[in-house]
């Protein structure tokens, strides 16, 4: 997320929307880090996309956070 995001621990992602590519090892890292902190994949709102469109959903701010920043190379 970026620096001056409002959101800064994992349980802040409750009723947020996050981009995840669905069925990929990054989705059950989220649903495990959700796990972590007592929250379930229903307590947040996936929006399954691909690692392009979930970066591209971030960078415009459709989406509160992303799993695309562990598929992209830094810039």
């Amino acid at each position: 997320m970026p620096q001056n995001s409002p959101i800064k621990t994992l349980s802040e992602l409750k009723g947020k929307r996050i981009a995840v590519t669905k069925g990929a090892g990054v989705h059950y890292l989220l649903i495990a880090a959700l796990q972590s902190v007592g929250l379930r994949i229903n307590d947040v709102q996936p929006a399954y996309l691909t690692p392009a469109d979930g970066r591209a959903a971030f960078a415009s701010g459709n989406v509160d956070a992303a799993d695309a920043a562990i598929w992209q190379a830094p810039a």
